[in-house]
């Protein structure tokens, strides 16, 4: 679990992700840029399970749709 705060400004420039393979640099669009933002949502899904739902998709899958939805066809994996 998470310890502290994270918080990033249109001036930090962008953000870098670490996958098993590379280091992604996420630049920051000033025009896009929302600094209300909640930078990482985390939740407790026991209700939700408990009412019948089950995901289809897993965290990875979901990861990867957003990922690809940016990456030029020749960076994508999969």
């Amino acid at each position: 679990m998470l310890r502290g705060n994270l918080e990033f400004t249109l001036e930090d420039g962008g953000v870098v992700v670490y996958t098993d393979s590379k280091r992604i640099k996420i630049a920051f669009d000033p025009n896009r840029f929302r600094p209300a933002e909640v930078p990482i949502l985390l939740s407790d899904t026991t209700k939700i399970e408990n009412l019948g739902f089950n995901a289809k998709c897993s965290l990875k899958d979901v990861v990867n749709d957003q990922l690809n939805h940016y990456l030029s066809e020749k960076e994508r994996k999969g």
